[in-house]
């Protein structure tokens, strides 16, 4: 299991918050400290924040963890970033679309601040687009310093 947590957390934090969260034991927890990333913005160069991943091992997800049964979508090798890409196809669990539950609606601004002033122009409308939820949110929670 893969978990966005708080850059200051350690292994026996993430752990005893895992342990917590789900009441399961932990085998193997790991961790690795992601460096921020430049943003492409027209204007101004924007840098995302640092951020940790901690991949975590469940006693009972070795011997049966239904991800691994999920079938994953393959891409054609149109462009370098394709070539090894793989998204979760979601066959085994709805007919064409991910199940509502499983999904949440992707914010956007419209080029609006805070106040709903219009900072940015020719931003907004568009498809409306959705992510996947995860359980990264309740963990990073758990696992954010006080």
């Amino acid at each position: 299991m893969f978990f966005r947590v708080s850059p200051r957390a350690n292994k026996i934090q993430i752990k005893d918050a895992v342990e917590r969260l789900f009441q399961k034991k932990v085998v193997e927890c790991e961790h690795v400290q992601l460096r921020r990333q430049r943003k492409a913005s027209p204007r101004t160069a924007r840098r995302r924040a640092h951020w940790k991943k901690a991949i975590v091992t469940l006693a009972e997800a070795r011997r049966s963890n239904w991800c691994n049964f999920m079938a994953l979508k393959n891409y054609r090798p149109l462009t370098p970033i394709q070539r090894f890409k793989q998204t979760p196809a979601f066959d085994e669990i709805t007919k064409w679309r991910p199940t509502r539950a499983l999904i949440e609606p992707k914010k956007k601004s419209g080029g609006r601040n805070n106040y709903g002033r219009l900072t940015s122009r020719h931003i907004g409308g568009g498809h409306n687009r959705i992510t996947a939820k995860s359980i990264s949110n309740a963990a990073s929670t758990v696992l954010q310093p006080r």
